[in-house]
């Protein structure tokens, strides 16, 4: 079993008739490891989440996550992968309105036998084992539980994607600005939520926001901006 959960090497991106947007010339995080990412707008923060995630493909270079070469895989069975290993909080959060709250939470478990079978060992049941995570971020009422999506304000929208990614225990989270519509009480529920099920899991987390206060719960702290070849060359070409 490899000891990185990820490794990236001399990767390079730049979008269809433009200019390159992300250098990296090695990047790794270990299996546990807790990462916190910052960095300015257009310092590449997207893009490099694109690319660990599977979605985006480098121009050239290496993204290998838990041993395997993603950029070498095809479409299918990179989304296989995905929905395996990685737990994922978008921005955006992506819920699916035309599903329950619960069966939001539960969707990886429907893409993954592994994150199924990870889930059923915590929980007894999939429902069960995402009302125990709801409950660590404060969403504990069954009256709001049976509500739809569409009716939950922006920070308990935020709270039930950052469930949905820690159900079933991935190997690799990656988290993009999850506590941006959080108070203060529900920011700290959720950290706590989310170091305990990655240090359960044994999993890497890559943390981005540009809260800095935040950076004192991670084992390392990284600045986008000053590994980013491509913008620093940006930067000196404005200058």
């Amino acid at each position: 079993m490899p000891r990185s959960a990820i490794n990236l090497s001399d990767l390079s991106f730049a979008w269809p008739g433009g200019s390159e947007v992300l250098r990296l010339s090695s990047l790794s995080v270990a299996r546990g490891e807790k990462v916190f990412l910052r960095g300015p707008s257009g310092s590449g923060k997207s893009t490099l989440l694109g690319l660990l995630s599977g979605v985006l493909l480098p121009g050239a270079g290496e993204v290998e996550l838990l041993g395997e070469r993603i950029d070498r895989m095809p479409g299918a069975a990179r989304d296989k992968f995905r929905a395996a290993h990685l737990g994922i909080i978008f921005q955006m959060f992506n819920l699916l309105p035309y599903l329950s709250l619960i069966d939001n939470v539960t969707m990886p478990c429907r893409f993954s036998a592994k994150r199924r079978q990870a889930a059923l060992e915590s929980g007894g049941t999939l429902a069960e084992e995402a009302r125990r995570l709801l409950r660590h971020l404060g969403l504990h009422d069954e009256a709001m539980l049976k509500r739809d999506v569409t009716e939950l304000s922006v920070g308990q929208q935020q709270r039930v994607a950052a469930a949905r990614a820690l159900i079933g225990r991935p190997e690799i989270v990656i988290a993009d600005e999850p506590t941006s519509a959080l108070d203060a009480d529900a920011q700290a529920r959720f950290l706590d939520l989310l170091m305990e099920e990655c240090t359960r899991a044994g999993a890497a987390l890559v943390f981005v926001s540009h809260d800095g206060r935040l950076a004192t719960h991670f084992d390392r702290v990284l600045d986008l901006a000053e590994m980013n070849e491509a913008a620093q060359m940006d930067a000196g070409a404005a200058s």
